[in-house]
This record gives C-alpha cells, sequence and structure tokens, in this order.
C-alpha cells in the first residue's frame, strides 16, 4: 500500500450497531485510516443519503440488512442509480454464494465472506480507491502511444485517442485489468501495450489462451506440479502462472476457463499465493493479471 491515495469517503451500511461499531473502529486503527472519511448508515434509506452528498464513495455493506438476507441488493441498486462511479464492497455469510454472485452481476466491486477479515477487507478497499483514483483523473490528449510487441498502436479518431488516454492510465497503476470485446478487436494488443508502458515492463509478459490448453491439464500447466504428484510427473514443473513472476500474466478468453478451476484461480488472484499440484506449501508470487473475454460474463443469472 502506497502512500499517495487520496481522502475518500467510505461508507459502511450495517443495521448491527455493534457489528458497524466494531468495522468502524478496526478500519480506524488500520493501515488505511489515513485515507478515509467514514459515515455510517444503518439503513437503505440512510446509505442513499449519504451517497447524494456527492463525492463518488467507497461502501462497505452487509447484504442481510434490515432482517432480509437480500435487501442490500437493493442498496447495490440505489447506489449505482444515484452514482456509477461508487464503489460497493459487499459482506456476506458463507452460505450465500448465490446473493453475493447476484451482487457482482448488479455491479458490486467485490465480496467478502463472514467472519471479515480486516486484512482482505484492507486489500479489496486499497484495490477500490486506486481504481477511483485511475477513474477521477481527467482525460488527457493521447500524446503517450502504447507499444504493443515492439509495434506501436497507431489511430487519430477521438476513441482511439480515449484508448490511448485509458492504457496510458492503466500503465501507470499496478491494477489487475479485464478487458471485454468480439473476437479480433485487439485485447491482447492493449493487455501487451498496459505491460509494455508501466513498470513491470522489464519482466515477462505470460499469455495464457484458455481455451487452448485441454482441460484435463490446465490446472497441471498453470500452477504446475511436484514430482510425483501423479503418474508421469517424473520432476517438478515450473507453472505458466509461476513464469509471470514480477511481470504481466494475461488470460486470453478468461471466460472459457472450466468454473472448477476458477475457484482455484480466485484464491490466486486474492492472497497471490500459488500451490503446485501435490505440494504442501504455497508461494508467494508478485503478478499482475490482465484477463479478455469476448462473452458477456458479467451479465445473466448464473
Amino acid at each position: 500500500m502506497h502512500d499517495t491515495l487520496a481522502m475518500t469517503r467510505l461508507i459502511l451500511v450495517e443495521d448491527d450497531a455493534g457489528l458497524r461499531d466494531q468495522l468502524g473502529r478496526a478500519l480506524r486503527d488500520g493501515a488505511l485510516h489515513e485515507h478515509f472519511e467514514i459515515r455510517e448508515a444503518d439503513s437503505l434509506a440512510a446509505a442513499k443519503e449519504l451517497v447524494a452528498e456527492g463525492g463518488s464513495p467507497i461502501v462497505c455493506l452487509d447484504l442481510g440488512l434490515e432482517g432480509r438476507a437480500d435487501r442490500g441488493l437493493e442498496v447495490i441498486d440505489a447506489i449505482l442509480s444515484a452514482d456509477r462511479a461508487a464503489k460497493v464492497i459487499v459482506i456476506t455469510g458463507e452460505e450465500d454464494g448465490a446473493l453475493a454472485r447476484e451482487a457482482i452481476r448488479r455491479g458490486a466491486f467485490d465480496f467478502l465472506a463472514k467472519p471479515v477479515d480486516i486484512g482482505k477487507l484492507e486489500a479489496a478497499l486499497d484495490r477500490a480507491i486506486r481504481l477511483h483514483s485511475l477513474e477521477s483523473e481527467p482525460d488527457e490528449e493521447a500524446s503517450w502511444t502504447p507499444v504493443a510487441a515492439d509495434q506501436p498502436m497507431l489511430g487519430e479518431s477521438e476513441p482511439m485517442r480515449n484508448l490511448f488516454a485509458t492504457l496510458h492510465r492503466l500503465a501507470e497503476t499496478d491494477v489487475n485489468v479485464l478487458i471485454t470485446g468480439e473476437s479480433g478487436t485487439g485485447k491482447e494488443l492493449c493487455a501487451r501495450a498496459i505491460h509494455e508502458g508501466g513498470q513491470r515492463a522489464r519482466h515477462p509478459f505470460v499469455p495464457i489462451h484458455c481455451g487452448a490448453i485441454p482441460e484435463t491439464l490446465l490446472e497441471s500447466e498453470l500452477f504446475g506440479y511436484v514430482k510425483g504428484a501423479f503418474s508421469g510427473a517424473d520432476e517438478d514443473k515450473i507453472g505458466l502462472i509461476e513464469t509471470a513472476h514480477r511481470g504481466t500474466l494475461f488470460f486470453d478468453e478468461i471466460g472459457d476457463m472450466p468454473p472448477t478451476l476458477q475457484v482455484k484461480l480466485l484464491r490466486f488472484l486474492q492472497d497471490k499465493r500459488l500451490q503446485r499440484v501435490g505440494e504442501g506449501k504455497s508461494r508467494v508470487l508478485d503478478v499482475r493479471v490482465i484477463a479478455a473475454t469476448n462473452r458477456p460474463i458479467l451479465t445473466g443469472n448464473d
């Protein structure tokens, strides 16, 4: 976590006064306390009033609000209808996986399971405020020319200039990125431009086409394995994810990845720890993740 985060309003929405006070005190005493002005709300109406004050807040929301497990979904709709730039981090019980997925579909930024791990919450807040800061920067003229695989991306139209400005801002940060668009529109070019324009440019850019590796081999190819992990594993093998250490990992067509493997990938994305197949210990990696898909993965009911 860096010292350059700007002061941002953080709204805690929780109808249990004790839990709200406990969470508020933990954040006020935590690593990000200097970067948030913390406000509290105990209902949908109170949350809407605070959002209406302006300033695109970050909202920490308990989905189980006002005696209803799904009341928080209405809060998400109300907040994002009033301010699409707001970042909503939802907190839900372990058994509410379907509600958490619905919250993300409606536009929530992230979700955490109860009991809340303050370290993980602060990490989610750190990501949210960095993206918030990135989106708040004024658009700039595309004097910066993105370069992908030693070839410049060229274009003079307003949409292209806006794209170049966005790639420039992303290259200057270290946030994970999801790129959407139809096949052939240059998603990998954008990913490479972000990598080449950033602080990881001297380190590997590792592209992985999720639909090109057989499902039976995908886990061992991504995570690697240790000798004896399965029949034919005669020696240790470093996985593709691990080869991207200190660089950028690009998942092309992430929507083609099997759901069972998505769960394991999610664990890696959350704490950047990787465990090779058959290994008892985990390894900490320094990797930026960029993913791309031609599927509308953020819509529909799962």
